[in-house]
């Protein structure tokens, strides 16, 4: 779930998710990461 991730990585809460959603890939994590910084936000 990328926009929990995002939200996680910006400080406002845990990226828990709760059965059929799965946690996001190291890959999404690397990118979501990325665009956060590109975008000034981390």
């Amino acid at each position: 779930m990328p926009i929990k991730k995002a939200m996680e990585l910006l400080g406002h809460f845990p990226s828990t998710v709760r059965s059929p959603l799965t946690e996001c890939s190291a890959e999404t994590v690397e990118l979501l990461t990325q665009q956060l910084k590109a975008n000034k936000l981390l």
